[in-house]
């Protein structure tokens, strides 16, 4: 995405697969790819110069009797982050995005 005609062009797209697509994972492929064409055109997004956190910083954030989990979904396998004030390790999900996805739809 150069410029924002060819961003428009490709939202159009996207758009009008939408209308046509019936099956759920499907759609929400077009979806999660128009989100990310969409932000090429968000001004707010130019002025974001998103900067990693050391993790010693975010630990000191972290209340004594905290935990802080972060999820990474991917294709085939996902990760687990679990930081507390005073440790971190990385969780190996064995199980992509889709099938979680799935699981969590089914909870109450």
């Amino acid at each position: 995405m150069s410029s924002c005609p060819e961003t428009a062009r490709e939202i159009n797209r996207i758009q009008l697969a939408l209308l046509h697509k019936t099956d759920r994972d499907g759609r929400q492929t077009l979806l999660d790819e128009l989100f990310r064409v969409e932000q090429f055109l968000s001004p707010v997004r130019r002025e974001i110069a998103l900067k990693p956190i050391p993790l010693e910083k975010l630990q000191g954030s972290i209340g004594r009797s905290e935990l802080r989990l972060e999820y990474v979904l991917g294709e085939r396998q996902s990760y687990c982050l679990r930081i507390t004030r005073g440790a971190s390790s990385i969780v190996v999900i064995l199980h992509g995005r889709k099938a979680i996805e799935r699981l969590v739809d089914g909870l109450p």
